[in-house]
């Protein structure tokens, strides 16, 4: 059904009834046996009609329903991957801020080990300088 050309398909009901008419015409049914027999599986094929078109619609539904969960999902893959992107750029920005942090603790460090180093210097030099002057100064006395 709809293509151009394409022979329409007949149901086993109405294929039943055609067969029926033909067979009823061959074997000489009276006209009220053909007409009630046409009627009775002219009823046969609507309600196969009527349960075809359900079925169409509940597949329809069903198929709808798939779509739209496959939609559900891709969206939450891509908000996964999103936030699995955020995650490791959070990661990254923290490793940065710690090793930022060390770099700070290690100049400290060297910092305070610089000026102890100044500072024992200085009081070597002050000593150098006081033993010198009570060395000179007690020369000249």
């Amino acid at each position: 059904p709809g293509q151009r050309g394409a022979m329409p398909r007949l149901s086993a009901v109405r294929t039943l009834f055609l067969v029926a008419l033909l067979a009823g015409a061959v074997g000489g049914a009276s006209p009220a046996e053909d007409a009630g027999q046409s009627e009775k599986l002219a009823r046969r094929a609507q309600e196969e009609d009527t349960a075809a078109l359900a079925a169409r619609g509940r597949q329809q539904a069903e198929e709808g329903r798939a779509e739209e969960l496959m939609r559900k999902a891709a969206k939450m893959t891509r908000k996964l991957a999103a936030m699995r992107e955020r995650a490791a750029r959070e990661e990254s920005l923290r490793e940065t801020e710690n090793a930022k942090q060390q770099e700070e603790r290690r100049e400290s460090e060297a910092a305070k080990v610089a000026a102890r180093v100044r500072s024992r210097r200085q009081r070597a030099v002050a000593w150098a300088h006081s033993d010198v002057e009570g060395i000179l100064g007690g020369a000249d006395r």
